[in-house]
């Protein structure tokens, strides 16, 4: 997750905001719905931060996405603000 500092310092210099999808070891498809589901926290948290920033995109636990579509959860790593 970008642990070199000057991979990271880019990004945060370029001003712009990056959400990292963090998909672990499950198909592809698996990712996909969790993406799906989690598009309405990610507008908001996009509408709340003001770049630059980055930020992780968690799929929610498997045991949770088999009862119901869930969404995951946004957590934000590296800010310039």
């Amino acid at each position: 997750m970008l642990r070199a500092p000057a991979l990271r310092n880019a990004v945060l210099e370029s001003g712009g905001a990056l959400l990292i999808l963090v998909g672990g070891s499950v198909p592809a498809r698996v990712t996909a719905e969790s993406f799906i589901n989690t598009l309405d926290q990610m507008e908001r948290f996009l509408q709340k931060h003001k770049p630059p920033f980055i930020a992780k995109v968690f799929r929610p636990s498997p045991g949770k996405m088999r009862s119901e579509p869930r969404p995951g959860r946004i957590e934000l790593k590296f800010s310039r603000r």
